[in-house]
């Protein structure tokens, strides 16, 4: 686990908008009394649980499907992240959707047609995530990672992202 402090120097919308729009970027504010802002750029992994049941789990070995218990390969892919510097960095994020009961409840069926083309659930997996205080100074961040060569990785992004953003 590494931890590595950076200055930015631009705002944070500026980094996200040169870093963001790529799979599994995300952005989430915590709370407003102080709390820090978490970034995630391109995800390790991603797992998709399909309207069918099947999961898609997507990461360096390339594309594999999964016709199992659904909440198991949920359950297996949420316990295989590596943890990050910090307890308090996500680095597993995404969403279940309200259908998702379905597979999960056999007495609950969800109408859902041949149209629901959306995933029951979508989870993508962050090697670094940076911490944006929202108090002080928050051109200053902190960058919590699995380990020195996903910190240095999401630093150099960073800079790169910095340099082509507006002062």
């Amino acid at each position: 686990m590494s931890v590595l402090e950076l200055d930015i120097s631009t705002s944070p919308e500026a980094v996200f908008r040169a870093n963001g729009g790529g799979s599994g970027a995300f952005w989430f504010d915590g709370p407003a009394d102080g709390g820090a802002t978490f970034m995630g750029f391109p995800c390790t992994a991603q797992l998709a649980l399909r309207a069918d049941g099947v999961v898609e789990l997507r990461d360096a070995h390339g594309t594999r499907e999964e016709r199992s218990d659904a909440l198991a390969a949920i359950e297996r892919f949420v316990a295989e992240a590596p943890p990050v510097a910090s307890i308090d960095a996500p680095h597993t994020v995404g969403f279940f959707a309200y259908d998702l009961v379905g597979l999960l409840e056999p007495h609950v069926r969800p109408r859902r047609d041949a149209s629901a083309v959306l995933p029951l659930a979508w989870l993508a997996r962050h090697d670094a995530v940076i911490e944006i205080p929202r108090a002080g100074d928050a051109r200053r961040v902190r960058i919590h990672a699995i380990d020195d060569a996903a910190a240095a990785r999401c630093a150099a992004r960073l800079r790169r992202a910095a340099a082509r953003a507006p002062r």
